[in-house]
């Protein structure tokens, strides 16, 4: 099963190509914030600069049935998978609509505190474009930054985790390559991986469209 966790337009030169992408291999499929501004949800006045020269560009280029398609997604999912119960959200669970990012162990510290006993003990969350875990247990909050180009940590029953997958588009953490997540339930693990894709060809295209020069850039480099 795979899951979708938001932002598949935007910042990009193939917006509708992106979502026919997610529609073709995702099984559940979540909006993000820059699908909610082009549904209307929030304003552009919410995103930096260069985010509104591009959410302009993208709603022009959208078609009528990649906006249908986006409407369709969820705001988070909620099930079970092996013995865990497990959230997807784009941003923080405890207000999915509100958009807040978990940059670090502080972050993540006051989720877990807003969230009871009760909440479920895996969630899965972007965002902020960074792979990251973090973990709650009876000593208070750790982080476990993914700084190499792979992770794997032993899911231990009555823990809770917060896993931040990053980006398979505009990774921020340094390294250029796409990020994702894998839960494995039979092994209770969750592992980060990267793969690389031919990053100076998407450049080159975000670049050809007109789209802001920093967009191009900074995939080339992961910042």
């Amino acid at each position: 099963m795979t899951v979708f966790l938001g932002d598949a337009i935007d910042y990009c030169a193939f917006p509708n190509e992106c979502v026919e992408g997610v529609e073709e291999v995702s099984d559940i499929k979540l909006y993000g914030n820059h699908e909610a501004c082009v549904l209307g949800m929030i304003d552009e006045e919410y995103f930096t600069d260069t985010a509104k020269q591009s959410l302009k560009w993208t709603k022009k280029t959208l078609c009528s049935s990649s906006i249908k398609t986006i409407s369709s997604w969820e705001l988070t999912n909620k099930n079970l998978y092996g013995s865990w119960e497990t959230v997807f959200s784009h941003s923080s669970y405890s207000s999915p609509d509100s958009w807040e990012y978990i940059f670090g162990q502080k972050e993540a510290k006051k989720e877990f505190e807003k969230t009871s006993k009760e909440s479920p003990g895996l969630v899965f969350i972007g965002h902020t474009h960074s792979p990251a875990v973090y973990l709650l247990d009876s000593s208070g909050c750790h982080s476990v930054p993914c700084t190499k180009s792979q992770l794997e940590i032993d899911l231990k029953p009555g823990l809770r985790y917060i896993v931040n997958v990053g980006s398979s588009g505009q990774p921020r953490d340094g390294i250029y390559m796409p990020s994702y997540a894998v839960l494995d339930t039979e092994k209770n693990s969750v592992f980060l991986g990267r793969f690389d894709y031919d990053a100076e060809t998407a450049s080159k295209e975000i670049l050809n469209r007109g789209l802001p020069k920093n967009l191009a850039l900074r995939i080339l480099t992961g910042t």
